[in-house]
């Protein structure tokens, strides 16, 4: 049965996944190593920011590692073969979000970032247009923000 485990588990696999403070524990490392030796997991790596927690202290007492991760079996890798995760940027948080895109090239990549423009408020259908372009996208809120887009540049 294909299954995938994602978010913080609180250690490190490789001295490489935390800098600053004390040493990553070579006993902790071993133990979680061993845990996902045993139970066949796979992980399945990332782009982005390489840490995902902080301390969020001063440069002096920083410290940062990789503790969040996103973990599968054989089964589910065969079968979401072009998964990738991304970690994100941090915002409010100590931890960053992780982003498991099941098929990357189904995502339509907009040609420049999206903003939103206070003024659309005084449209008088701004209103309209949004819950139009919710409801047409049916839940995928990539091509909701694509239909927004092209509805407002009408």
């Amino acid at each position: 049965m294909p299954w995938v485990a994602l978010g913080d588990f609180n250690e490190a696999a490789t001295s490489w996944e935390k800098l600053g403070g004390s040493a990553a524990s070579a006993k902790h490392m071993s133990l979680f190593n061993r845990m996902l030796d045993e139970c066949a997991l796979l992980d399945l790596g990332f782009t982005g920011p390489r840490f995902t927690w902080s301390n969020l202290w001063d440069f002096d007492d920083l410290i940062q590692e990789r503790l969040d991760r996103v973990l599968t079996n054989v089964s589910w890798k065969l079968q979401f073969p072009e998964a990738v995760v991304t970690h994100l940027p941090k915002s409010h948080s100590d931890h960053c979000p992780i982003l498991l895109s099941l098929n990357p090239r189904s995502i339509p990549r907009l040609s420049r970032s999206f903003r939103f423009e206070s003024i659309w408020f005084s449209h008088g259908e701004f209103k309209g247009m949004v819950s139009h372009s919710w409801e047409e996208a049916q839940f995928d809120h990539i091509k909701a923000v694509l239909v927004f887009q092209g509805n407002v540049s009408k």
